[in-house]
C-alpha cells in the first residue's frame, strides 16, 4: 500500500511519530511518503509535492496533529479526496481517529484488512458573487465564518434561506457550519451541538446585538445567501480558518452543500461519537444516582 503523512510539523512530536511510521511500514513493504507541506530541510526523500495530484495511486492519508491538520489536508486535496486518518497530537479535537499510543496498530489494521472503510462527509461550498457574476468559490468541512478583519463596529448581515428572508443580524459575524463543525467555532459562539449523522446546516450569529438573535438549524439541502447592507467595515469569508476571501459592499455569498465528500477512515479502534463527545467536553463518564 501507498500512503502519505502530513500534518502540523510545528508539533514537537511530529517528526518522531513520522519517523516511527516510516521505519515500521517501509519494513512491511509499504510506500510511505511525506507531504511537502509538512517537510523540512533535513528530510528530502519520498516527498509528495501536491497531495491532490493523481499521478501516483495513493491509498490513504495520515494526518499528524489536531483537527486543523485534517482540515488543512482536506482543503488541499480539493476535489480529489483520499481517505484520511487523523492521529491526535493536538489539543481539543473531534476529527482524529487514532492517538499517540495506538497509531501503529491503527495503520497496521488498515493495511492488513486491505479494504479501507470510511465515512463520507459532504464539504460545504461558498460561492462569492458580485451582482450575478460568480467571482470565486471556497470549500470547507467544518464551517464558513463571515466576520470583520478589524472589530470596529457591528455588522449588518442579511440572511436568506432558500430564497426566504430569515433575519438581519447586527453582530460581529455569522458562522455557517455542518454537523461535523458544530463542535468547533460555532459551539464557542453559542451554537448547538448537532450529531454528525443529522443532515443539517447550522447558522450561528457571533455576538449578536439582540438577545433574540439565536442559532437556527436548517435542512442540509438549504441554500443560504448572505448580503451586507450599509457595509463600511473590511470583512471576509473564512473556510475552516484555513483560506480567506475579502468581501466588498456589493458582494453576496451563497453557501450550500457541495458534491465533494471528505472520507474519514473508520477502524475497529474508533471511539463512538458520544464517547468522544463526553471525553472532549468533560461530561460525566457515568450516570449519577
Amino acid at each position: 500500500m501507498r500512503f502519505i503523512c502530513t500534518g502540523n510539523k510545528d508539533k514537537k512530536e511530529f517528526y518522531s511519530i513520522f519517523n516511527d511510521i516510516y521505519k515500521y511500514f517501509t519494513n512491511l513493504s509499504c510506500e510511505v511518503y511525506l507531504d511537502e507541506f509538512a517537510s523540512n530541510k533535513d528530510y528530502k526523500h519520498n516527498i509528495i509535492e501536491d497531495i491532490s495530484s493523481t499521478e501516483k495511486k495513493i491509498d490513504f492519508i495520515v494526518s499528524l496533529g489536531g483537527d486543523g491538520s485534517i482540515l488543512s489536508a482536506v482543503s488541499r486535496m480539493k476535489n480529489h479526496q483520499i481517505p484520511i486518518l487523523g492521529v491526535h497530537i493536538g489539543e481539543l479535537g473531534f476529527l482524529n481517529q487514532a492517538t499517540k499510543t495506538n497509531y501503529i496498530d491503527v495503520i497496521k489494521d488498515i493495511i492488513n484488512t486491505n479494504d479501507i472503510q470510511y465515512q463520507k462527509h459532504n464539504l460545504l461550498k461558498a460561492s462569492i458573487f458580485n451582482n450575478d457574476i460568480e467571482l470565486s468559490s471556497l470549500f470547507a468541512l467544518n464551517d464558513f465564518t463571515i466576520n470583520q478583519i478589524n472589530y470596529s463596529r457591528l455588522l449588518q448581515i442579511d440572511v436568506n434561506v432558500d430564497g426566504e428572508f430569515l433575519n438581519r443580524y447586527n453582530c460581529d459575524g455569522v458562522i455557517i457550519c455542518s454537523p461535523l463543525g458544530s463542535t468547533a467555532y460555532s459551539l464557542s459562539a453559542g451554537g448547538p451541538i448537532v450529531a454528525q449523522d443529522v443532515e443539517s446546516l447550522i447558522i450561528t450569529p457571533v455576538s449578536p446585538h439582540s438577545l433574540s438573535a439565536r442559532p437556527i438549524v436548517v435542512k442540509e439541502t438549504s441554500e443560504i445567501s448572505l448580503t451586507f447592507p450599509k457595509l463600511k467595515n473590511k470583512i471576509g469569508v473564512y473556510a475552516d480558518g484555513q483560506t480567506y476571501k475579502a468581501l466588498e459592499t456589493n458582494y453576496s455569498v451563497l453557501i450550500s452543500r457541495s458534491d465533494i465528500s471528505c472520507k474519514l477512515i473508520k477502524t475497529k479502534y474508533l471511539e463512538h461519537y458520544y464517547t468522544k463527545l463526553r471525553k472532549k467536553l468533560n461530561w460525566f463518564g457515568k450516570h449519577r444516582s
